[in-house]
């Protein structure tokens, strides 16, 4: 999968970009460990936030 900057992805793949289970993805969205905005129902991530998220 080709990452592009600022772009916009859906819990599903940035679920495949971290290599983690459907129920980690859900629980580490819920917690607040990935910055994500709700869309009606839905989750979306940014990319910059995605890779800031996680380093440290």
């Amino acid at each position: 999968m080709k990452i592009q900057d600022d772009s916009i992805y859906t819990p599903k793949e940035t679920q495949v970009y971290l290599k983690v289970s459907q129920s980690t993805m859900t629980r580490m969205l819920k917690s607040g460990l990935i910055r994500a905005a709700r869309v009606g129902k839905q989750y979306r991530t940014l990319e910059s936030n995605r890779d800031s998220d996680f380093s440290s």
